[in-house]
């Protein structure tokens, strides 16, 4: 198995004229015809893959309704801890953005369930304090 994690975030050679792109287009050309090519990348950067793949599987997570409704239900629709996190995503709106991934959303809720002091204020602190 060979995975390319974040194709969007290679630099551009990378992804046109390389090792990377004979392994993408034609494996077997290089002795790796049993192996199995993985790439990640977000969907508006990798239309020019779609021709290549055996299969495609795209994530989308949570939608803005979606993120409220998980905090919601999870904090057992408890109005005042609810009102506490929707006052501190709109304090920190870059924070609430990264929601829509889900692992994101179970980390600040993990952190807002566990931490007696303030939650952190960047997403690095958010990442530090797990």
């Amino acid at each position: 198995l060979i995975i390319f994690d974040g194709w969007d975030e290679f630099p551009a050679h990378l992804r046109q004229e390389s090792l990377v792109q004979r392994i993408i287009e034609n494996p077997g050309s290089l002795s790796l015809h049993k192996s199995a090519v993985m790439i990640t990348s977000r969907p508006e950067c990798s239309a020019d893959l779609y021709h290549l793949a055996s299969s495609r599987i795209e994530i989308l997570g949570f939608s803005e309704d979606a993120v409220k409704e998980y905090f919601t239900e999870s904090l057992g629709g408890n109005s005042e801890k609810v009102g506490k996190l929707s006052s501190y995503f709109e304090e920190h709106p870059h924070i609430a953005d990264s929601c829509y991934v889900p692992l994101n959303a179970a980390i600040i809720l993990h952190l807002f369930l566990s931490f007696s002091q303030a939650l952190p204020s960047t997403l690095h602190g958010v990442f530090c304090a797990l």
